[in-house]
């Protein structure tokens, strides 16, 4: 292994961690310069990575290609975190995927830990407010469903990192984020999600089964699930441009989504859609959420259609392609874990903003990464496993 790459997976760690701290109650406001420092350092070094693999290759003129939208993403809407998705998508070039999520695991768990525990022991702020007569906390983060999501996507990654895991053991995870989005944070999303996570772990070793008896039916179940998130897109945009704000059925459907449509149509109407975005402020992020109604709430939850109004249409084709990309990556190599896991993350997005957000949603940048059977995944293939849930 390239030494460039593991300094390139360190970098990515840091700023990782760093980004954590930015969305925790810890005092004072993270270091901008260091963060500038960083990104540059990540910059660099995923260009001499770059160099060295030589530019015959055709990911690395891909990766030059996505490097280039998501800079013009960066500078039209002015948030850093895409030249961080940028360094990222061609700084995981030809590392193995593997690799990758084992750093995002360490780095998110660490830190995860790190502000749960300061929490509890009161060395920060635990953040509590109430919705529908329930109190719901932060745990250190600014703001319950950003705790309940970083548990979620945690979890989610831990599940495909530890393939050995045998299925029954593996059901403990959804149980554990369904506890806490429950009993801690009360994210209706993060629960549905946690539902789905113990339904996507029982199929997953169905299809285990599935596999050697009806190939083709399988087959055709990768493609479905690699098309959800073309799915969730269309839907998205599709009540979006179909909102009408006198129409008494859509604000019917408007308010049991908790305003996720008319927020969306005003950030349209005022702001317009552009290739690059568009850049202003969100009213109502993090602490301020629970104050929707104040003036000026302009937070867009939905993260199909926050990638299309703030950060432009460009934008919102690429994710949803590249998510794509990685979906199928993952089912043609036979890792049909981290396939059904960013499946489940698309789905996450329709009520959440975090498919963008490197630091819970790693897979996101992984399109270019190196993609492998291990010996032991050829082993799966060929028979199938013996831990499976019959």
């Amino acid at each position: 292994m390239n030494p460039l790459d593991n300094v390139f997976l360190v970098l990515s760690g840091i700023y990782m961690a760093y980004m954590v701290y930015t969305i925790s109650m810890f005092p004072g406001d993270a270091p901008v310069f260091a963060k500038i420092v960083l990104l540059g350092l990540m910059l660099t070094v995923a260009g001499l990575r770059m160099m060295l693999i030589g530019f015959k290759t055709g990911k690395v003129w891909l990766g030059a290609g996505l490097c280039v939208i998501y800079a013009g993403v960066f500078y039209f809407s002015g948030n850093s975190n895409f030249l961080f998705l940028a360094a990222c998508t061609i700084g995981f070039l030809e590392i193995d995927y593997r690799k990758i999520i084992r750093t995002y695991l360490i780095v998110i768990g660490t830190s995860l830990a790190l502000v749960t525990v300061a929490a509890m022991t009161g060395i920060v702020d635990n953040l509590r407010f109430v919705k529908n007569g329930h109190f719901r906390y932060s745990m250190g983060t600014i703001y319950p469903t950003d705790f309940a999501s970083l548990v979620l996507f945690f979890a989610l990654y831990l599940w495909v990192g530890l393939k050995r895991m045998p299925g029954w053991v593996s059901l403990v995870l959804p149980l554990v984020t369904f506890a806490l989005a429950w009993r801690v944070a009360y994210s209706t999303t993060s629960m549905i999600c946690s539902v789905l996570f113990f339904s996507t772990i029982v199929y997953h070793e169905r299809y285990n089964c599935m596999l050697h008896r009806h190939p083709k039916l399988c087959a055709t179940n990768d493609w479905i699930i690699a098309g959800l998130v073309f799915l969730f897109s269309f839907l998205s945009v599709g009540l979006l441009f179909t909102y009408k704000p006198d129409g008494e059925l859509m604000q019917r459907i408007d308010k049991s989504l908790s305003y996720r449509i008319s927020i969306p149509y005003q950030g349209m109407k005022t702001y317009g859609l552009h290739p690059f975005g568009s850049r202003f402020s969100l009213i109502g992020y993090g602490s301020t959420q629970g104050a929707y109604g104040i003036e000026g709430y302009n937070f867009i939850d939905n993260s199909y259609l926050l990638s299309l109004i703030r950060y432009g249409y460009l934008c919102l084709i690429t994710v949803v392609v590249q998510t794509f990309f990685v979906v199928r990556k993952a089912q043609k190599y036979g890792d049909r874990r981290l396939a059904l896991v960013v499946a489940l993350i698309a789905f996450h997005s329709l009520s959440e903003h975090h498919l963008v957000d490197v630091y819970y949603n790693i897979a996101l940048a992984m399109p270019l990464a190196k993609y492998s059977f291990t010996e032991s995944e050829v082993l799966d293939i060929r028979k199938p496993q013996g831990n499976s849930m019959d």
